[in-house]
């Protein structure tokens, strides 16, 4: 995703990270052995539509090497879902992320050697300490508090329905570029909002059904 963003804008690739939740959703079946009825198949794939209609709407459709470094993080995250929660079975699911990014430090390590340009300068638009605040809040805020918080939902109503709030991200992204970047925000992106948070609620209002055969 961060290669990504080299190439696209937030905007643009909040298109392509419409579809973790259809990801999740598959996989889920393919793990565990859950399959959704056929009404939350049905509303999940409206707001997938919906979301990713609308963010190429926004940002063009023009496809690129940033479009393919997306499409492959959205599926990493969405495997990675099912996988942490699967193993939130077997151990607390907070020391399930603790141990992934434990594990991963040595490949994310020698990544970063290998990618080194020197320590980040100020801009005109942006300072050194906005910078290093990006930095800090991506590593312990995103990457560590919010994936433990959020593997500890997956865990408790499970990736199928839970997976369904990251539709909102493209427009929790576009709310945060209207307050970072002071970009508008448009009518049709809160009408939108509002029609993909009602699918949303009906989506995780399905239960799960197990298809596996006693």
């Amino acid at each position: 995703m961060a290669l990504s963003l080299q190439n696209v804008s937030p905007a643009h690739g909040a298109v392509v990270l419409g579809i973790i939740p259809i990801f999740s959703s598959v996989i889920s079946v393919i793990i565990t052995g859950q399959r959704p009825p056929l009404g939350f198949w049905i509303t999940s794939f409206s707001a997938s539509v919906i979301v990713m209609g609308f963010a190429l709407h926004a940002s063009g459709t023009g496809l690129s090497s940033g479009d393919i470094y997306m499409l492959i993080g959205a599926f990493c995250t969405a495997l990675g879902y099912n996988l942490s929660a699967k193993l939130s079975s077997e151990m607390p699911s907070w020391q399930v992320i603790a141990w992934a990014l434990t594990l991963t430090l040595p490949l994310s390590a020698i990544g970063s050697v290998m990618t080194w340009q020197g320590l980040p300068v100020a801009s005109a638009s942006t300072s050194l300490g906005m910078i290093w605040s990006g930095m800090i809040y991506s590593g312990f805020g995103a990457m560590l508090i919010g994936y433990l918080l959020w593997n500890m939902g997956l865990s408790l109503g499970g990736v199928a329905r839970i997976g369904q709030l990251q539709y909102l991200q493209v427009f929790v992204t576009l709310a945060m570029a209207a307050v970072v970047n002071q970009d508008p925000l448009r009518l049709e992106t809160l009408l939108t909002a509002t029609l993909v948070t009602v699918l949303v609620i009906i989506a995780m209002r399905f239960k799960a059904k197990s298809t596996v055969s006693s």
